[in-house]
């Protein structure tokens, strides 16, 4: 498979433009074409923030808010290895792997950013967060993981 970098990566934010429609995502090395789920990983999508960038450490906390494209902390990676896992799992079952991601461009994260990201995203609880007493108006399926 191709080797990708990040900006290859940014080119599948769905939101035209350079990718056109396509809608990528990375966890860790592994680039997701995710685009037959535009509907939750396209603009405007619950799971919009998520298009066009590496993903783990979101995926693995529950912080959708990022930060993205970086590499998860070894103290983060322990504790969240089955959360990621089954992202893994859910993705590779419906998605098609399409390159590798250069995970050599990921930026580094200390343990103390990645709690305090962990953190912020609880006491935000942003909009994309489901399941926070928003009630069931985000469309079938929306409250769990596409």
């Amino acid at each position: 498979a191709a080797v990708w970098t990040l900006d290859d990566l940014a080119s599948g934010g769905g939101g035209g433009g350079g990718g056109g429609d396509k809608v990528y995502l990375a966890v860790g090395s592994k680039v997701f074409d995710v685009s037959s789920s535009r509907q939750f990983y396209g603009p405007g999508g619950p799971y919009a923030a998520l298009a066009g960038r590496e993903v783990a450490f979101a995926l693995s906390t529950g912080s959708l808010a990022g930060p993205f494209n970086v590499q998860l902390p070894p103290g983060v990676a322990a504790r969240t290895a089955d959360t990621l896992a089954g992202w893994l799992r859910r993705l590779e079952a419906k998605y098609t792997v399409i390159a590798t991601l250069d995970e050599a461009a990921l930026g580094e994260l200390s343990e103390e950013e990645a709690e305090a990201a962990v953190a912020a995203a609880g006491a935000a609880a942003p909009p994309v967060h489901h399941g926070h007493g928003h009630g069931h108006g985000h469309g079938a399926g929306a409250a769990a993981p596409p």
